[in-house]
């Protein structure tokens, strides 16, 4: 079986083994599949492997990458003439392998194996290393993955990006109930195209979305305040803080280097903003006034 995924005009090829299917998939990702074949999709994989052995625990060159899950112990990965991506799991978790290979030719192959043959939905774990394969990808697509809400108020994209539980879905409450579209409020790819920066939704778990995208005309650097403000902001301070909540899953200097790059193309296109706000829509007209002047 054989699923087409196109995100931040990307395409991903998502196949199984010929005793696995992929179902509830109008639920997962609606609105993104593809309806024919790709040439030139990555590749994702899932299989079947039961009693799989993971053999990188002695591997020199592993590195750690994150974290605790219900059914995953720890995430590595390791650089070689690859680069891999090893989800190590617990002996009674429902997968007994998932990993991420990304060849220094460009291909990728994602795979996933169960310990049981079975339906196979595309769930919650995998959502995530999705995610990691997506901010690769987008390295070598001048782009990069960042925390944010995007807006487009018919005049204007704008990005607004904060740790989380600071106000990024609030600001696109806000804006929506102004009258402006939603790109995605909460993780967005970025890429440059044409020498400007398009912001473009992902498949998120819990939302049913159609393909999004606005150019972004404003990178607004958010925090709560007992007033609204906005202010201009620039240069290595202000790259920075936005570069501080982009995603970059590799630690290799090479790879990182090209992540450090693309964000700093992006904030060179993109006027900076530092906006401090209350929950309501004052702030909304406040920026709207301050682009109109700026931009």
């Amino acid at each position: 079986m054989e699923q087409y995924l196109s995100v931040a005009g990307l395409n991903f090829a998502i196949t199984t083994d010929a005793n696995l299917t992929i179902d509830d998939w109008a639920r997962t990702f609606h609105g993104f599949a593809t309806p024919q074949a790709v040439p030139d999709a990555y590749k994702i994989h899932f299989a079947d492997a039961p009693n799989l052995r993971l053999i990188f625990e002695n591997d020199a060159q592993k590195r750690q990458l994150v974290t605790e899950t219900e059914d995953c112990t720890r995430l590595r990965y390791y650089v070689g003439d690859a680069t891999v991506i090893d989800a190590v799991f617990h002996k009674n978790a429902t997968y007994a392998k998932v990993r991420m290979t990304i060849h220094s030719n460009g291909d990728a192959l994602l795979e996933v194996c169960r310990r049981n043959a079975n339906n196979y939905n595309i769930d919650t774990y995998v959502h995530p290393l999705f995610n990691a394969a997506m901010s690769i990808y987008l390295l070598r697509h001048r782009g990069a993955m960042v925390h944010s809400s995007v807006v487009n108020d018919g005049t204007h994209g704008i990005l607004f990006t904060a740790v989380s539980g600071t106000g990024k879905s609030t600001m696109a409450r806000i804006w929506r109930e102004c009258g402006a579209h939603i790109i995605n409020d909460d993780m967005n790819a970025l890429r440059i195209d044409n020498d400007r920066v398009v912001a473009h939704n992902i498949p998120m778990q819990l939302y049913n979305q159609s393909p999004r995208s606005s150019q972004i005309d404003a990178i607004c650097l958010i925090s709560q305040s007992k007033e609204n403000f906005v202010r201009p902001c620039g240069g290595t301070l202000a790259t920075a803080r936005f570069m501080s909540n982009t995603l970059c899953h590799i630690n290799d200097s090479r790879m990182t280097g090209i992540h450090t790059q693309n964000v700093a193309d992006i904030c060179d296109r993109v006027k900076i903003f530092e906006v401090g706000f209350k929950p309501d829509t004052d702030i909304v007209a406040m920026i709207k006034r301050t682009l109109d002047e700026t931009l």
